[in-house]
């Protein structure tokens, strides 16, 4: 793949010129206010608040990526301004906790180049459930998902082992919360795009994997993916199940554990 400079640079030469979409990827959204709202930020431009959206199209179009992944699409806008640039010989996912693009056309869901994945992007069993194959050398990875530290950090550790060994990592929002500090602390080149691309913060890393990454094998690459997906769902689900419990279910079941561990002190 090209250089992630050289990349960036050809948008920012194109830019300018704006990005026309054609009126049929564009047949989804509705007269409503909130669809007219959405509908805009597709038009905004370089240095507007969404400007990142055609940023992305001109991101696929001339980068020579074989394999896009897009973590959180919601309504599907920046799905639809992907596919916008789509070439030929890539293959695009989109995933989301939700199926509710409703923006999405039809035959940009029924595009053999496009998978739209179901469910928590932190859980790769999603793939299989949705009768796709986990995505692997991964070229551009975008992320528009949960504003914080945490869930990032989680995704890195899921997806990083299924990237391809020079890949462009996309974060959106790198202002909220703390989302910054992941992006900050990368060791990675890094292009901070906010004031080009949106108002709440918009981060690009130039991934490069290490030397030492490179001596594993797809397998071995596959199985830390694996291994870090069920770690993190595992203690998702053990946050979740505690956060459940009454004050009192919760003192109860502190104290027997004490008790527990005395007991076996005492033996």
């Amino acid at each position: 793949m090209h250089s992630t400079k050289e990349i960036l640079s050809k948008i920012d030469s194109l830019w300018n010129e704006g990005v026309e979409y054609p009126p049929e990827l564009l047949s989804q959204f509705t007269e409503d206010e909130f669809a007219q709202l959405n509908l805009s930020y597709i038009f905004g431009g370089k240095g507007s608040c969404s400007g990142y959206l055609q940023w992305l199209t001109l991101l696929v179009k001339h980068s020579d990526a074989k394999t896009i992944v897009e973590l959180g699409n919601r309504y599907g806008v920046s799905s639809n301004t992907i596919f916008a640039g789509l070439n030929a010989d890539q293959k695009f996912y989109s995933l989301d906790t939700d199926i509710n693009q409703i923006y999405v056309p039809d035959f940009v869901k029924n595009d053999d180049r496009v998978s739209f994945v179901t469910g928590d992007c932190l859980d790769l069993n999603i793939y299989k459930n949705s009768k796709f194959d986990i995505p692997f050398y991964i070229d551009i990875l975008w992320t528009d998902t949960l504003h914080s530290l945490e869930q990032l950090s989680n995704e890195m550790l899921v997806y990083e082992p299924l990237l391809s060994d020079n890949a462009i990592i996309v974060i959106d929002d790198i202002n909220l919360n703390d989302k910054r500090d992941y992006f900050d602390s990368s060791p990675h080149e890094k292009y901070d795009l906010t004031d080009d691309c949106h108002d709440t913060g918009f981060g690009v890393i130039d991934f490069k994997r290490s030397l030492q990454d490179k001596q594993l094998t797809d397998s071995e690459r596959l199985s830390l993916a694996m291994k870090n997906s069920r770690k993190i769902i595992k203690a998702q689900k053990r946050k979740a199940f505690f956060k459940k419990l009454e004050p009192a279910q919760l003192a109860f079941r502190v104290r027997s554990k004490l008790s527990r561990i005395k007991k076996s002190i005492a033996s």
